[in-house]
């Protein structure tokens, strides 16, 4: 798929809070993020920047004011749209793998293109692309179990279900939080080759090794 010219994912009038009785987290927030680029969101913690990927990624809806991805404003879809709009145009990555334990390392990586249509023998092909951009052997195709790998090489992995599908946008919560700098730095440079091939990749970090990989900075305090 070919990612959007412009802001890719942008909001306007954005409000958000948890508790109806409770202080906006979001309060008439404008805000975008182009494509061809990676945003760094940062702030202290409790000041939104999870949520506002959530938001983003679809997974909450805002109290009131406008998300737009990839040029469509979300608002007024009903769920199976937004969940097909999630699946087509959004990777996610997070600290944790989140990789199900019970499938195999090719399953986890290929939910993420099967939920966008890809066919088997397309996405087999880019998942080896992946593992060798990553630095990880494509055996790992070969029916091995998440519990079988490290934790650097399951984050790693996770990465490569985020990207499989060549999202428009890329959403990654501290994406190298448990990660050593070896391990972040090739986390890094593979969002960053995601940027350069068109998406808008936006991580929220407080670490500033990851910082300097971002074209712009967006800070939530």
């Amino acid at each position: 798929m070919s990612p959007s010219v412009g802001p890719t994912a942008e909001a306007r009038g954005l409000r958000f809070r948890f508790d109806p009785a409770g202080d906006w987290l979001f309060h008439d927030l404008d805000i975008e993020f182009p494509a061809r680029s990676v945003s760094a969101v940062t702030g202290r913690s409790g000041s939104g920047k999870s949520t506002l990927l959530n938001l983003f990624g679809l997974l909450l809806s805002p109290n009131d004011g406008q998300i737009k991805i990839a040029g469509r404003t979300t608002e007024t879809m009903s769920d199976f749209s937004r969940s097909m709009l999630r699946a087509t145009h959004i990777g996610f990555l997070f600290q944790d793998a989140l990789l199900d334990p019970t499938r195999t390392v090719f399953d986890n990586i290929a939910e993420g293109a099967l939920f966008a249509g890809l066919s088997t023998r397309r996405f087999r092909a880019r998942a080896r692309d992946l593992l060798r951009e990553v630095d990880l052997d494509t055996d790992l195709l070969s029916g091995r179990l998440p519990a079988t790998i490290s934790g650097g090489q399951a984050q790693r992995v996770a990465l490569c279900r985020a990207l499989i599908k060549q999202p428009s946008i890329v959403l990654a919560d501290e994406p190298t939080g448990n990660l050593d700098a070896e391990s972040s730095g090739i986390v890094m440079e593979l969002l960053s080759n995601a940027a350069r091939s068109g998406a808008a990749v936006i991580i929220a970090t407080h670490d500033d090794a990851v910082i300097q990989y971002a074209d712009r900075v967006v800070s939530l305090d």
